[in-house]
Parts: structure tokens; C-alpha cells; sequence
């Protein structure tokens, strides 16, 4: 990274949220996930086409769909599990449900609300 450039306010609280994550500090982690996800709304269109653009992404992932920021399901998908270990199944349940409707070809999002339905021992749900 050259001197002059600056860390993306995203990647800063992936990274310091994982470890807080790691480290069992579930809410502070949550908390930091979730204030990165505000900070997300607060981009314009053309500047998540930009960062995707960056990062060698086309400008959306569906035709006709909302563009969305790149890092966006994995702060959803965090948040979820902090969720999951707070025992907060509910929500977390709530989130994979968004996950999956902001990136429905995403894996990572059906897998995360399985194991989710999975520990509110709805098997058939989680399943399908």
C-alpha cells in the first residue's frame, strides 16, 4: 500500500471486528460490523461502482438489480454469526433471510441460514 493511500473504512472494521469475533468480544464485534453496514447505506451508487470496479467487479451481480457493495454480504454474514453466538437465533435467522435477498446466488448466505434453521431444529426448513 502506497504511504499516501488510506485503509477502506470497510476493510479496517472486517478486519479489527474478526478480531474481536476471535477473540469471544461478540457485541463489540456486532456493534462495529453493524456501524460498517450504515456506513455502506451511505455510499451513492456510483461510488460502490467504483469500489467494485477496483476490485476488478463488474458493476452488479444480477441484471436489473440494485448494485451492491462488495463487502456487504460478508458484513451481513458476520453479523448473523455474532447474532448465533449471542444466542440470538431469531435475528440471525433475520439477517440470513436479507443476506439471501441482497445476493440470492450467493452460497455463503443459504449455508449460513441452514445452519441457522438448523439450531432452531427446523431440519426440514433447513433442508430446502
Amino acid at each position: 500500500m502506497d504511504s499516501n493511500e488510506t485503509k477502506d473504512p470497510i476493510d479496517s472494521a472486517l478486519s479489527l471486528g474478526t478480531t474481536y469475533f476471535k477473540n469471544g468480544q461478540y457485541q463489540d464485534a456486532k456493534k462495529l460490523f453493524i456501524k460498517a453496514l450504515w456506513l455502506i447505506k451511505s455510499y451513492s451508487k456510483e461510488d460502490i461502482i467504483n469500489i467494485r470496479s477496483r476490485e476488478g467487479l463488474t458493476s452488479g451481480t444480477i441484471p436489473n438489480s440494485p448494485v451492491i457493495h462488495p463487502k456487504l454480504i460478508k458484513l451481513l454474514d458476520n453479523v448473523a454469526a455474532c447474532y448465533d453466538k449471542l444466542g440470538e437465533l431469531e435475528k440471525a435467522l433475520a439477517i440470513g433471510d436479507k443476506m439471501i435477498r441482497k445476493e440470492p446466488y450467493n452460497l455463503k448466505c443459504y449455508i449460513r441460514r441452514g445452519k441457522i434453521l438448523q439450531k432452531l431444529y427446523r431440519d426440514t426448513h433447513a433442508y430446502k
